[in-house]
């Protein structure tokens, strides 16, 4: 029997998660032991019906599927392990039920004997029956309820599209009688997409993010958990609240998303009055599985966003590799190969080329330096092939540079096309390109499905002007040393730095009056 196991005490008729027994598995074997089998036994002034449900926990962590009582008895199964104790330690099994029986009516629950312990220990010992304390059960005609709408958003969708912020579930509650705490939520995700297929994952209450979670992997599908235990929400009785989950869906290409709540024993909601757990229902009715409708991903996709660091100052006449624009560029839904990507440069002038442009992803270079055709050209355009694999959700940086250098030809020879005062711009151009495709799917994809462009630059030449600073005008000084003769402001243009090695100073001098 656990230190902690719950005194005696009274529970309310029509609550859920009433803590019964605490029962503590200690391992002095030097490997883990897993626990298959537990059967408890009912007792006191109590029917089997006095209790509804009941459930083994690991703290908020439901370890099995409800179990009822027949003939006093309730057996918990599960071949793979209900439990698990690493060698040398303990674990403490809390045993929680509904409560649906009678005031006046009195109920215990125990472990009889050795025997009602399965496992592939070497030997199970203790000093049996394990008996918890007898609690009272007690009808509470205010005690607070939690009602949920049936779930509506979001519907099914054969051909949803992968994207951040995407709605997984949605739904309504009201409480009334009492105000409630919401401590803690575990969604199940049944669908066919991997663990990692969402990021991001938030837990939204009437616009307001009061917790995180991320899938873990279980027996079917994925756990989502949100615990708020630390710092439960209150929800005031009379009012209406809208949970929403939202996840930024970045794999699982023709894979799909389910989003539940399957069991009433997945929602620790508190009456703030008579601190028992509520048995939440659902349109008024009994509780049933809250599911969300099923979401069947589409081919994956690819994003290019440009940059806030993406340079947006003049750049020199004539400078070479020059950063023209930086991105961030993203698959979502699966990972995707890019084979090419289709660069463009808008420009102010009649060059038909710009000279030296090259691709770098994260810092390295990826395909050629080519001559890349500007607006003026034939196609208005240049491919540049890369072959890079994108893993799905994870972004990198596309940068493009090139020289400050217009050309007539694709062979960029003779003067300079361009001059100061005109300007140019660099473009990842999109559109029906198929230029890339889902590793998963095989399907092409468009990267990316409209045109990005880059920051507009000026162009000019590096230049220093110098004026007579205002806040030092004329003066009558002493004759002496180091005297200050004058102050002046030196600018440099924004298209290039400059360097001073040397400055020559004239001196006008005046006869006195």
């Amino acid at each position: 029997m656990a230190a902690n196991t719950p005194v005696t005490a009274t529970v309310i008729t029509g609550s859920e998660l009433a803590p019964l027994v605490n029962l503590t598995f200690a391992n002095g074997n030097n490997t883990e032991v897993k626990v298959t089998q537990l059967r408890m036994k009912r007792a006191g002034i109590s029917a089997d019906t006095s209790l509804g449900n009941i459930y083994l926990f690991d703290g908020y962590k439901r370890l099995s599927d409800e179990a009822t009582f027949s003939s006093g008895y309730a057996t918990f199964n599960k071949a793979s392990g209900l439990f698990t104790i690493p060698a040398g330690t303990t674990k403490t099994i809390a045993v929680r039920a509904q409560v649906s029986g009678t005031s006046g009516e009195t109920v215990n629950l125990s472990v009889e004997a050795a025997t009602d312990v399965t496992s592939d220990a070497s030997q199970i010992t203790g000093t049996f029956p394990l008996t918890g304390n007898t609690m009272s059960i007690a009808a509470a005609t205010s005690k607070a309820a939690v009602n949920f709408n049936t779930v509506a958003i979001p519907a099914d969708n054969a051909n949803f599209t992968a994207a951040v912020n995407s709605v997984m579930w949605q739904d309504s509650f009201t409480a009334t009688n009492q105000d409630v705490k919401l401590e803690y939520i575990k969604f199940s995700q049944i669908g066919s997409v991997p663990a990692d297929a969402l990021e991001n994952i938030k837990l939204d209450m009437n616009g307001v993010i009061v917790a995180t979670g991320q899938l873990v992997s279980s027996d079917v599908g994925q756990d989502l958990v949100f615990d708020l235990s630390a710092a439960p929400v209150t929800v005031t009785k009379g009012f209406t609240k809208t949970l929403t989950i939202y996840a930024d869906v970045v794999k699982g290409s023709s894979k799909t998303i389910r989003m539940s709540i399957e069991k009433p024993a997945d929602i620790f909601i508190k009456d703030a009055a008579y601190g028992n757990y509520v048995l939440v229902t659902v349109n008024s009715a009994a509780f049933t599985t809250m599911r969300a409708g099923t979401l069947t991903i589409t081919t994956g996709s690819v994003t290019i966003i440009k940059r806030s660091d993406s340079v947006s100052t003049g750049v020199v006449l004539g400078a070479n590799n020059v950063s023209l624009a930086r991105y961030d560029i993203k698959a979502t839904g699966e990972d995707v190969k890019i084979n090419n990507l289709q660069i463009e440069i808008i420009d102010s002038t009649s060059s038909t080329y710009i000279r030296n442009v090259s691709l770098y992803l994260d810092g390295v270079q990826v395909g050629n330096t080519t001559n890349v055709e500007t607006d003026n050209g034939a196609t208005g355009y240049s491919t540049i092939n890369i072959y890079q694999v994108f893993s799905a959700g994870v972004a990198k940086v596309l940068e493009i540079k090139g020289d400050i250098f217009g050309c007539a030809s694709s062979a960029c020879t003779g003067v300079n096309g361009l001059a100061a005062g005109n300007s140019l711009y660099a473009v990842v151009v999109g559109g029906s390109i198929s230029n890339a495709q889902g590793m998963s799917s095989l399907s092409m994809i468009d990267a990316p499905a409209a045109s990005v462009n880059g920051n507009n630059r000026a162009i000019g030449s590096g230049s220093l002007t110098g004026v007579k600073s205002t806040s030092y005008g004329n003066q009558t000084v002493a004759a002496g040393t180091d005297t200050k003769l004058g102050q002046y402001t030196l600018t440099a243009s924004q298209y290039d730095n400059v360097n001073v090695s040397s400055m020559t100073i004239g001196l006008l001098t005046q006869a006195p009056l």
